[in-house]
């Protein structure tokens, strides 16, 4: 019911192809996702489905939604935006995505100062259960945090004013959602770029490239037992963050050091002047470097030989510029490109030799 088709192939797409045989309790089921349902063996909650794409009225919908606790997808297209619906969702909707909705939900009133929609959004927030159930990622609640309060979405038009309450929620559940994060125990080296074109916005979103860095960081630092930060323009530069930190201050702290050009070579280079052994660095940057005396990969070639390790590599452009400093021929690296929620745990993975 929630995803019906995708890119063009539809559950009866791949019943064509699969060939299942129907059993007892099934029939019904495989009818429904054909596109030819026959009324019987039919779970509740698609009965539900089929109700709501006949509902009349938004208060039809939002009855349907309470009644057989439907996901939004299940909600015909014009009643979705409807206050009522929306609160009838609001109920029982996830976590994460009542956080992805929130901007929509405040838009049409259901999230207010004062109003039951807040209440509930805080009070789920708050709940540490509910964000360890719902393994919200800090970063996710970062990006939700710099858009909601900017007052708009990176897509679209739609605008709201931002409940002071709900930003002072996303706020704390930043901190609180820290203990959803699985550290690598490796020894990792977080360059960060600070040369000026990391104050520029970050793939888009509300927040710069250096604030997303900055968050990043402090994610790692309090996560993360064994860890170094280095911030990158021409030469190394200091970079000062600690798990004591709030997140303003972290920010602060990139910001203040931005400026000057850019070699993305100094990290590798930096590390095997200083004899340091690391198990991984990752390389928060926009890309926009010249190679100076190194190209980066060749400085990271160089590294590995010196301390005979198959030192992991990642460089994470947190704006798409349409190319990369990386090797792509090198296995031990992984190159990401943009900014999103998921960036973090792809990067955990790939330092934990998971992938």
């Amino acid at each position: 019911m929630k995803y019906r088709q995708r890119d063009g192939w539809a559950h009866s797409d791949l019943l064509r192809l699969a060939h299942p045989k129907p059993g007892e309790g099934t029939s019904g089921l495989l009818a429904f996702a054909a596109d030819k349902p026959d009324g019987t063996d039919l779970p509740r909650v698609v009965e539900g489905y089929l109700a709501a794409q006949a509902a009349s009225t938004p208060k039809e919908s939002a009855d349907l939604v309470r009644a057989y606790r439907l996901p939004r997808e299940c909600v015909r297209t014009e009643h979705l935006g409807e206050p009522v619906v929306l609160e009838a969702l609001m109920e029982s909707m996830p976590l994460t995505a009542m956080i992805r909705n929130l901007g929509n939900l405040t838009r049409t009133g259901v999230v207010a100062p004062f109003s039951d929609g807040a209440n509930q959004f805080i009070a789920k927030l708050s709940d540490a259960k509910a964000l360890r159930g719902a393994r919200v990622h800090p970063m996710a609640v970062f990006l939700a945090l710099g858009t909601y309060s900017s007052g708009h979405g990176v897509r679209g038009t739609g605008s709201w004013t931002p409940v002071q309450q709900v930003v002072d929620a996303l706020d704390a559940a930043f901190y609180a959602s820290m203990d959803n994060v699985v550290p690598t125990n490796k020894r990792i080296l977080l360059a960060v770029d600070v040369s000026g074109s990391m104050a520029w916005s970050a793939a888009g979103m509300p927040v710069s490239a250096a604030e997303a860095a900055a968050a990043m960081a402090l994610v790692v630092a309090r996560t993360e037992p064994n860890h170094l930060f280095l911030g990158v323009d021409t030469r190394p530069v200091e970079l000062r963050i600690s798990p004591s930190m709030r997140l303003d201050s972290a920010m602060a702290e990139v910001r203040r050091r931005i400026g000057g050009g850019t070699d993305l070579s100094v990290p590798a280079r930096w590390l095997e002047k200083e004899r340091i052994e690391v198990d991984a660095i990752v390389l928060l940057t926009d890309s926009e470097t010249w190679a100076g005396r190194q190209h980066p990969a060749e400085a990271l070639a160089s590294y590995r030989r010196k301390v005979g390790l198959p030192v992991r590599n990642v460089v994470a452009s947190l704006t798409a510029t349409g190319h990369s400093v990386g090797d792509p021929q090198d296995p031990l690296t992984l190159q990401c490109a943009g900014l999103d929620a998921s960036i973090p745990e792809v990067i955990r993975g790939f330092v934990s030799g998971e992938f």
